[in-house]
């Protein structure tokens, strides 16, 4: 017993994502008590040794046993095998077992996720939501969403996570060029960051921060093309909002990533007009509450550290 209060337990945690991977060490509650960047390099086996290295430090400088490890992880991958298959963000990646061999390097249980779902977890966990029917929308460089029931994730089937980014939705405009899913016209397509700016640039403004400026500006000489602009890109977020919600009921629904961090007041006007349009229709679409999403990084990690607490 006095071994454990001197040395208390703690959860590994990492964050891979396209460009750089977090490594933290999280508490007994999810928070996080220290954490590193490294880059994402297209050698998963070196990332793992450096990862394992990292995690082996913080605990014997934070004088914790290290109890396992979660991992967040840009997807597809496989949380039944603990590999990952994705090729459009992790090059190099396919197929890499990475609970096995992070286990076996860090000498500790691994737990592989989806990042949608980790994120999510860690809102829940953070906010005090774990009762709660909670949908996430992160609107960043791609679009991921993720429901928690109120016990568990949603999945497609017993180990994937449902692409809910890939769900196609009606609209005046139709993209130059189709998404990696093989259509044009999904939620990611048209309505994650990389879409927004491509979308503006197209109508002539610089990005999609200068498309804003002039729809909020009183006397701007492009305004009418942006209330254009602006009125396709509410009714295209309202045709996602209404798809999302009819299937799952959310009492919340949380709004996360860059581009809803960046704009968080623009996509929190269209949720209430969404919400007001809808509110004769409780029968399909009852009410729920909004919020934006806390810090991406902690949040993150404190979802993968808290897989092994669901």
């Amino acid at each position: 017993m006095d071994r454990y209060k001197k040395n208390p337990l703690c959860l590994g945690a990492l964050d891979i994502g396209g460009t750089k991977i977090s490594i933290g060490i999280a508490d007994e509650r999810g928070r996080i008590i220290a954490s590193e960047k490294i880059k994402t390099e297209k050698d998963p086996e070196a990332a793992m040794k450096t990862a394992a290295e990292y995690l082996k430090n913080m605990s014997e400088l934070r004088s914790c046993k290290l109890e396992a490890v979660g991992v967040s992880c840009a997807g597809p991958v496989d949380t039944v095998t603990g590999k990952v298959n994705n090729p459009y963000t992790l090059p190099g990646w396919e197929e890499y077992p990475l609970t096995e061999r992070l286990s076996e390097l860090s000498g500790v249980a691994v737990k592989l996720e989806n990042d949608a779902n980790c994120a999510l977890l860690g809102e829940v966990q953070l906010s005090g939501l774990r009762k709660n029917r909670v949908l996430m929308i992160s609107i960043g460089t791609g679009i991921g969403c993720a429901f928690w029931d109120g016990r568990s994730f949603y999945r497609t089937g017993k180990k994937y996570h449902p692409e809910l980014g890939h769900v196609l939705i009606g609209t005046n405009r139709t993209p130059s060029e189709k998404c990696y899913c093989g259509h044009y016209n999904c939620v990611e397509n048209l309505l994650s960051g990389t879409a927004l700016h491509k979308r503006a640039q197209d109508a002539g403004f610089r990005d999609f921060g200068d498309l804003t400026e002039a729809y909020f500006s009183a006397f701007h000489r492009q305004k009418p093309a942006a209330e254009l602009f602006i009125r396709d890109i509410k009714a295209e977020f309202h045709s996602a909002l209404w798809n999302y919600s009819l299937v799952f009921h959310p009492d919340n629904i949380v709004l996360g990533g860059g581009m809803a961090f960046a704009y968080y007041s623009f996509f929190e006007d269209i949720c209430r007009d969404f919400l007001e349009s809808v509110a004769d229709r409780e029968d399909f679409i009852p009410p729920f509450k909004l919020s934006c999403a806390g810090d991406g990084e902690a949040t993150a990690l404190a979802g993968a550290a808290m897989l092994w607490r669901i």
